[in-house]
């Protein structure tokens, strides 16, 4: 079972015109509480998602500001030279006689980097956990970028049910790599309990081909070495998991960062990508 959305429109506009499966008994994405799903109703989540979600919106952009205060990620895309014609004279080297007497700048070739983001996490997942992994992505997006690489962003969800070996995935394209990360676009997807604990558990309701085997539930997280064989992931390809797989405890943001720079330090990352620690000075 197989979705790819490229757009949250699209998304939406499925969702609503989508029909129940009566096989799939199941029916949270209208029954869930506030606690467990942080909105009133399916409805509410829709329109969220749809018009976009505003609340402590300011809050997290304060967040990921200070704690990109804290990342000394530098861009070093453009590396100086020496060469006939340039925007400035080098000095030393026209005394010198050299006919390369001109400073000049050329940009490096930008790599691709494919971020993939597990949208589905266990029932036991904090709203808080939550919350901070989403701040950290957008800024992880940021150092990537800075440090040379065009980024693709993949939110999907990868759940399986282990009775029958069949994997439930879906796709969401939220940037491309020529694009800048839109933070209030990504809010809503990356931070708010709702994007699965509504709106995915409701494509799951409706998927057709379905069956009887996942009707009395949503499936079980698939683990970083099921996502990795799944995705078939190569060299350039980040993968962020749920938070309880990173260690995120969603109370501190350094501590959070640091889990998840140590977890893709761990893996296989991209040739000479290392992610060093943020050192403390504050609480954040």
């Amino acid at each position: 079972m197989y979705y790819e959305f490229y757009s949250i429109n699209e998304y939406i506009e499925y969702l609503l015109h989508a029909k129940k499966n009566p096989i799939f008994t199941g029916n949270a994405s209208e029954t869930g509480d506030f606690a467990f799903t942080d909105t009133g109703s399916f409805e509410e989540a829709i329109n969220l998602a749809k018009y976009g979600y505003h609340e402590d919106f300011d809050k997290m952009m304060e967040l990921k500001i200070k704690l990109d205060k804290y990342i000394k990620y530098s861009n070093n895309n453009s590396k100086q030279y020496n060469y006939y014609v340039g925007y400035a004279p080098d000095v030393k080297a026209y005394l010198e006689g050299s006919p390369l007497s001109m400073l000049n700048k050329g940009s490096k070739i930008r790599k691709k980097i494919d971020l993939y983001v597990q949208s589905a996490y266990s029932w036991i997942t904090t709203k808080e956990c939550i919350y901070n992994r989403g701040v950290i992505v957008l800024s992880l997006i940021q150092i990537l970028e800075n440090l040379g690489y065009n980024v693709n962003l993949h939110l999907f969800s990868l759940t399986t049910d282990d009775n029958i070996n069949s994997y439930f995935y879906c796709d969401f394209i939220l940037k491309r790599e020529n694009e800048r990360a839109n933070p209030q676009k990504l809010y809503f997807p990356l931070c708010h309990p709702s994007w699965i604990r509504r709106l995915e558990f409701k494509l799951k309701e409706c998927t057709p081909d379905i069956t009887n085997d996942w009707s009395n539930g949503y499936g079980r997280l698939c683990n970083c070495n099921e996502i990795r064989d799944f995705l078939n992931l190569e060299d350039n390809d980040i993968l962020i998991p749920e938070p309880r797989f990173l260690g995120i405890n969603g109370v501190d943001l350094i501590d959070d960062i640091n889990k998840v720079f140590d977890f893709i330090n761990e893996a296989e990352t991209p040739e000479n990508l290392k992610l060093d620690k943020i050192e403390r000075v504050r609480k954040i």
